[in-house]
């Protein structure tokens, strides 16, 4: 069974962690992407590659924030 998560890119401008751990994006573009929980970090960058339009050896993915906003019981 594999849990579904969404991945939130965001591109083309700069993410700013704030002194109170908040984050601020100025400008720029985002993307939700649906995935799921199993699956590599190779797989990750394919979905973001296809969601974006762009070559999979052209970009760099960086997993800068995280979190969980549900749980399994």
């Amino acid at each position: 069974m594999s849990c579904n998560i969404f991945i939130l890119c965001h591109y083309g401008d700069t993410i700013i962690h704030d002194v109170n751990n908040s984050i601020t994006y100025n400008s720029g573009s985002k993307l939700l992407l649906n995935s799921n929980l199993g699956m590599s970090y190779v797989e990750m960058k394919e979905i973001i590659c296809h969601g974006l339009g762009l070559n999979y050896n052209d970009i760099d993915v960086e997993i800068t924030w995280r979190f969980q906003i549900g749980g399994h019981q």
